[in-house]
């Protein structure tokens, strides 16, 4: 029982740092899509401020040129000298650049060394983790691997979600003016169609009005009809929803009770499967042929069982 206890604490550690990772893969995905819209927001700011940057570097460039192209027709000999230390000191730098490289390469090595090692040990505990949950599902009939699988596609759904809501956003903010301007025009058009049909409605009536009332009239007594079957025939399909509701309710509370029953049976098999494994480790010879005797008495009950299932389905 310590070493159950202790396997499921394990679990649920590994269970909130897979919860805290994934929290924190949602907060970087939030802090990516809000640098990403800001982007796209400033992209105008930002091709400006780049074309001002190459200009500067294009003319402070071409003055460092025409200043050192000065300087050597101004004093020849003091730019030889200072172009002699400059290579000298070039040199220099360029062999302790090299020096430092060489202790880096020893370093870097070193340090694959060490890496391979880690990764091998890694392994090794990849592997006693899996061994212990293997161990754990064999004792709890499967439910805390399916637990962790559900919460591992529950983590994988809502990364999906997130990274749809992303992608949605970004598409939103790229089309807003699209957008804005087919609501725009979407908006004038119903508006002039408005306007037409209230002319014509008028024009008819002023040339027609007996032809125009009698229309509106048998425009209200059909209107009122198609009102009334609408009504009829939601009222019907209203009764239909709660036959098929209460069959519903049903089919659930037999669905419900069958499943509670099922796993009260498994609860019932675990606790006897758990106790049966402590005689088998730590019982005496008497408990140990009991439990034989009862493993038995179960598989002749099983086997008539399954005799009886046959017989009744032929």
């Amino acid at each position: 029982m310590p070493l159950i206890a202790s396997l499921t604490e394990q679990l649920l550690l590994e269970q909130v740092s897979a919860e805290a990772a994934a929290k924190a893969k949602e907060e970087r995905i939030e802090s990516f899509r809000v640098s990403a819209v800001r982007r796209i927001k400033n992209k105008d700011l930002s091709a400006g401020w780049t074309a001002w940057h190459d200009r500067w570097l294009a003319k402070t460039y071409a003055m460092a040129r025409l200043r050192e192209c000065g300087n050597r027709l101004h004093t020849p000999g003091l730019a030889l000298a200072f172009e002699s230390w400059a290579t000298w000191w070039t040199d220099l730098k360029r062999t302790q650049l090299e020096e430092q490289l060489g202790s880096g390469q020893s370093a870097y090595e070193a340090l694959q060394a060490q890496l391979v090692n880690m990764k091998a040990t890694l392994e090794e505990v990849i592997a006693d983790r899996q061994a212990l949950r293997n161990r754990v599902t064999e004792l709890d009939g499967g439910v805390s691997e399916a637990l962790r699988l559900r919460a591992q596609a529950e983590a994988e759904a809502k990364e999906e979600r997130i990274e749809l809501m992303r992608k949605q956003a970004i598409k939103r903010v790229l089309n807003r003016d699209l957008a804005s301007g087919w609501g725009a025009w979407l908006a004038l058009w119903q508006a002039k169609s408005y306007a037409l049909r209230r002319l014509h409605e008028c024009g008819n009536r002023l040339k027609s009005p007996a032809l125009a009332d009698g229309f509106g009239y048998w425009h209200d007594v059909a209107a009122a009809e198609k009102q009334q079957k609408e009504l009829l025939a939601m009222a019907q399909r209203a009764a239909g929803l709660d036959s098929e509701r209460s069959l519903l309710r049903e089919k659930l509370a037999s669905i419900t009770s069958e499943y509670e029953a099922r796993l009260q049976r498994l609860e019932e098999q675990r606790v006897k499967d758990l106790e049966r494994q402590m005689i088998a480790l730590t019982g005496t010879a008497e408990e140990q042929l009991a439990m034989l005797e009862e493993k038995a008495r179960e598989a002749r009950l099983e086997l008539m069982r399954r005799q009886v299932r046959a017989l009744l389905t032929d």
